[in-house]
């Protein structure tokens, strides 16, 4: 899975609406086309959690233990990919909401006595 900071890249996760800046803090649900590759991994974790969760302790505190700490790496897991998500929509909100580049702002220039704005450039 490609990463950039820790966080799968935006081409893994891509949502049914785009987010825009009055969208809220709550990422709309993913794209099915578009994401199933991280749905899929999502699917599998979640899956293997099913499993573990279904190995008999056999009255061994061993295994209790042992399977109490599988469950825990996996839900941590879990909540890492709902993090990526929310991080991938908080990115998308956030760069609707930028200029672009290429927006004609006025320049301030200085002239002897006061300052103007001029659209004119040097």
């Amino acid at each position: 899975m490609a990463q950039k900071n820790g966080y799968p890249s935006d081409s893994l996760i891509a949502f049914v609406d785009c987010p825009s800046p009055n969208s809220p803090d709550t990422p709309s649900p993913l794209d099915p086309k578009k994401s199933s590759r991280f749905l899929s991994h999502r699917n599998v974790v979640e899956n293997i959690l099913d499993m573990v969760d279904a190995i008999p302790s056999c009255d061994l505190e061993e295994f209790r233990n042992a399977r109490r700490d599988l469950v825990s790496q996996i839900q941590d897991h879990l909540d890492f990919l709902d993090r990526c998500v929310v991080q991938e929509w908080l990115k998308q909100k956030t760069a609707s909401t930028m200029f672009p580049l290429e927006l004609d702002i006025p320049e301030v220039i200085q002239t002897r006595k006061f300052f103007t704005t001029s659209q004119f450039s040097r």
